[in-house]
């Protein structure tokens, strides 16, 4: 296998991002109306500029508004996914930690089944439960990691306990 030198890695980056930007426009193009490459092209540009008053209005409100937050968002999840097991993976120096060795996984089914048991309960909305799901499953994310990293002598990764594992 050969070093990966800046050269490498900004050629492997920048494939990946043109990859990534065909993936995109294939996935604004294609749903249930049809979108011609050109007319999304043209469009897209002119929402860059900041002239999206010259869309039409139906065409606007199903690639603008619908399908390119959609897909944005789901870029950035999935960005944030692989961001996190890179961090649990460089953490703990094993290429196999995921959160279902850690108990990470069982705190997020935790907290997103308190959430929706209190939610009938509670005067809120549904959208703050799922928040309070969310940020229940972050604060048992935190207490596990800090737990086991507090129990460990010199902060050895490889001593960690799997907390999804049964003994």
């Amino acid at each position: 296998m050969r070093p990966l030198t800046l050269r490498r890695l900004l050629l492997q980056c920048s494939m990946l991002a043109v990859i990534l930007f065909v993936v995109v426009v294939i996935a604004l193009k294609f749903g249930a109306v049809p979108v011609s490459l050109y007319a999304l092209g043209r469009d897209l540009l002119r929402v860059v500029f900041g002239q999206s008053s010259q869309i039409s209005s139906d065409y606007g409100l199903i690639v603008v508004n619908i399908r390119l937050p959609r897909i944005l968002l789901g870029v950035t999840v999935g960005a944030s996914l692989s961001v996190a097991g890179t961090s649990f993976q460089a953490l703990l120096r094993n290429p196999l930690a995921d959160p279902y060795v850690l108990g990470v996984s069982m705190g997020a089914s935790l907290g997103a089944i308190l959430a929706l048991i209190l939610e009938p309960h509670l005067t809120i909305s549904p959208l703050f439960a799922e928040k309070n799901a969310w940020q229940a499953d972050i604060h048992d994310d935190q207490a596990v990691i800090a737990g086991n990293l507090a129990a460990l002598p010199e902060n050895n990764p490889e001593q960690v306990a799997p907390q999804g594992v049964e003994r």
